[in-house]
C-alpha cells in the first residue's frame, strides 16, 4: 500500500477543511494510507476522515504516547491508536515536547510516506519543514492553491511558485504523483537527533496494518 502524508495550518479556512476532508475520503478509498501528526487543524481533518470510513490512518506524535499532545486531542489520538497505528521517538513519560522536538517530527512525517501533501499552510507554518525533508530525501511534494488573498495558502502557494512542489487541484493527481513515487527506490531514513524510543502500536486483519516498521533502534 502507498503512504501520502497529508499536512498543514493548525486553524485552517473552510476551504481548507472541506479539501483535506475531501481529499482523504477520495485517496483512501484507493488504498492509501494517510500519515499525519495527530495535531490540530489538517493534521486532524485528514485522520478524522480516514477513522470516519474506518480506513487506516497513522499517527506522529512529537509526545510520548502515554502522555499525548496536545492533551485536548488526547481523544482522537487514542482513537488512531486502537483503530491505526502511532509512532513516536519520545519515551514514556517525557515531559511535554519542545518546539525543538517538534520540529523534529517533521523529518518523521517526510520519511514514512512515498509523498508529501500540503493542503493549506501560510509561508511560516512548520509544515513547510515537513516539505524540504521530503525533498531532501528526493520524495515529491505536492501543494494546493488556494486565494491570492488567503494569507493561510501563502506557504503553498511559495511551495509551488519556486518548484518545490507541484500544483495540484483533484485527488487523482495527488494518487498519481503517489504511484509515481512507488516507484523509485526507498531513502533511507533522517537519522535519529537524540535517543529515542520507538514505540507503535500494532493492529492485524483483513487489509489492515501488520507490521510494525521501527524507526529507530
Amino acid at each position: 500500500m502507498s503512504r501520502l502524508t497529508i499536512t498543514g495550518t493548525r486553524a485552517p479556512s473552510r476551504y481548507g477543511n472541506e479539501i483535506a476532508r475531501d481529499f482523504t475520503y477520495a485517496l483512501v478509498e484507493q488504498g492509501i494510507i494517510i500519515v499525519s501528526g495527530a495535531a490540530y487543524g489538517i493534521d486532524g481533518i485528514a485522520h478524522h476522515a480516514a477513522l470516519t470510513i474506518d480506513r487506516d490512518t497513522i499517527g506522529v506524535l512529537a509526545s510520548s504516547i502515554d502522555r499525548p499532545y496536545p492533551a485536548s486531542n488526547t481523544s482522537q489520538i487514542r482513537r488512531i491508536g486502537d483503530d491505526g497505528l502511532l509512532i513516536t521517538e519520545t519515551p514514556p513519560g517525557a515531559p511535554p515536547p519542545t518546539v525543538t522536538r517538534v520540529q523534529q517530527r517533521a523529518r518523521l512525517l517526510a520519511a514514512l510516506s512515498g509523498a508529501t501533501l500540503i493542503v493549506e499552510a501560510a509561508e511560516h507554518c512548520e509544515s513547510l519543514r515537513v516539505a524540504d525533508h521530503a525533498l531532501a530525501l528526493g520524495r515529491p511534494v505536492a501543494a494546493i492553491p488556494g486565494p491570492i488573498t488567503a494569507g493561510v495558502s501563502g506557504g503553498c502557494h511559495l511551495l509551488i511558485g519556486d518548484g518545490r512542489a507541484r500544483l495540484v487541484s483533484t485527488p487523482e493527481d495527488v494518487a498519481q504523483l503517489c504511484a509515481g513515487a512507488n516507484s523509485r527506490p526507498p531513502a533511507p531514513l533522517p537519522p535519529v537527533l537524540d535517543e529515542p524510543a520507538a514505540l507503535t502500536r500494532e493492529r492485524s486483519g483483513a487489509g489492515r496494518l501488520t507490521r510494525i516498521e521501527r524507526i529507530a533502534s
